[in-house]
């Protein structure tokens, strides 16, 4: 992995399913763990994954310092494993 990573790579580490819900969920997940630890994302254009999209242009998408990868995953899969038991928290 390179410097920086986003939500897309902690989803496909945790095994949560690439659904827009989803992947809105960890997104906002991410900017407020992100945020109350005092990292600020870079955010980067990024190229949609759905090949008809609604709207034909780049995301603008939160990337952050891979350093914090392995506790961002940490974060998601426990958020994960409790909306599996009590559903959608946010």
């Amino acid at each position: 992995m390179k410097g920086l990573f986003n939500f897309r790579d902690v989803a496909h580490k945790c095994g949560i399913p690439s659904t827009n819900n989803n992947n809105w969920e960890l997104g906002q997940l991410l900017v407020r763990e992100a945020a109350k630890r005092g990292i600020e994302p870079d955010r980067l254009l990024t190229e949609k994954t759905d090949k008809n999209p609604t709207v034909n242009a780049p995301h603008c998408i939160a990337h952050y310092p891979v350093a914090w990868f392995d506790e961002a995953c940490a974060i998601a899969a426990t958020h994960w494993a409790h909306r599996q038991r009590q559903g959608t928290l946010l």
